[in-house]
């Protein structure tokens, strides 16, 4: 899959990444990893919890470290919607991914699995 062109209007706040975080997304082995991966269904909340499980999974299997590649992986699996509802790009790839899933948890408090 080849890296995103720089000049594709809304996409271009997603491209803020290091050269090496690029690397390690765009890397064919990850895509197909994270081709294996469903997207998130905010519509049917209680399911971050599973979802995030899996998908850190994948995240290990591919050998993904950086933090602002974990999430730039996670929110392909988002719907436009959701990337709108969330904070501002900037922001978003400035957490960490430990910040980034306690705002998905917050943003999706029923999914907190109390048992």
């Amino acid at each position: 899959m080849p890296c995103p062109d720089t000049d594709a209007g809304p996409r271009t706040q997603w491209n803020m990444l290091l050269e090496e975080a690029m690397k390690e997304i765009w890397d064919t082995t990850v895509q197909k990893i994270m081709s294996k991966i469903s997207k998130f269904e905010e519509l049917i909340p209680m399911t971050l919890q599973p979802w995030l499980e899996e998908f850190e999974n994948a995240l290990t299997l591919a050998q993904i470290k950086i933090d602002k590649s974990m999430i730039y992986l996670a929110m392909t699996k988002f719907s436009y919607e959701l990337h709108q509802q969330l904070q501002d790009p900037k922001e978003i790839l400035g957490l960490s991914w430990m910040d980034f899933k306690k705002m998905l948890f917050e943003e999706f408090s029923e999914s907190i699995d109390n048992g």
